[in-house]
């Protein structure tokens, strides 16, 4: 805990706005998993951080089909790299990711791996997520004069601190 309070300080003095932490929960309601991340995030509001908990299970999230129009538009087409499934909760949590300054991802552990909830958000997260991809596609902007349209989330190449909870045996 004191690491995440020192941070949590820090960040509040040097930018004189609360630190954002969001926990996901990606196994059952009530699990070991989801217990150890409220715990996280109890342990950071009492230090000052603004924090909230998503369940992955409440949410309906696509699989990522592959298609890679994501990284198309990002390196080939200098664009901003969004998914092309629109009709899913992706969106909402890939804004909350995008938005808060910490993440602590929590998923029980079965058959030696995360859950599926945590590979699909994984998945759908993407290459064009990655800030190497994304710093490659600003950088292309740049240098071909690109100004006008949607390029990468300029919030991608914001610094956070973010943790795994993985809990075998629920």
């Amino acid at each position: 805990m004191d690491l995440l309070q020192n941070l949590c300080l820090t960040t509040i003095n040097c930018r004189r706005t609360l630190m954002k932490i969001l926990g996901i929960s990606c196994g059952r309601r009530m699990s070991n998993s989801e217990i150890l991340v409220k715990e996280a995030l109890m342990g950071a509001e009492e230090i000052g951080a603004e924090v909230e908990l998503i369940r992955l299970n409440d949410l309906q999230i696509k699989p990522c089909t592959g298609c890679n129009a994501c990284v198309v538009s990002l390196l080939e087409k200098c664009g901003s790299g969004d998914c092309v499934i629109k009709n899913d909760d992706f969106g909402f949590i890939e804004e909350k990711i995008m938005e808060c300054d910490g993440l602590i991802l929590s998923s029980a552990i079965y058959e030696k791996s995360p859950s599926g909830l945590l590979k699909t958000l994984n998945d759908r997260m993407g290459p064009s997520h990655d800030i190497a991809f994304r710093m490659i596609a600003k950088k292309q902007r740049e240098e071909r004069g690109i100004t006008t349209g949607k390029g990468p989330d300029e919030r991608s190449f914001k610094p956070r601190v973010a943790s795994l909870i993985a809990v075998g045996g629920e």
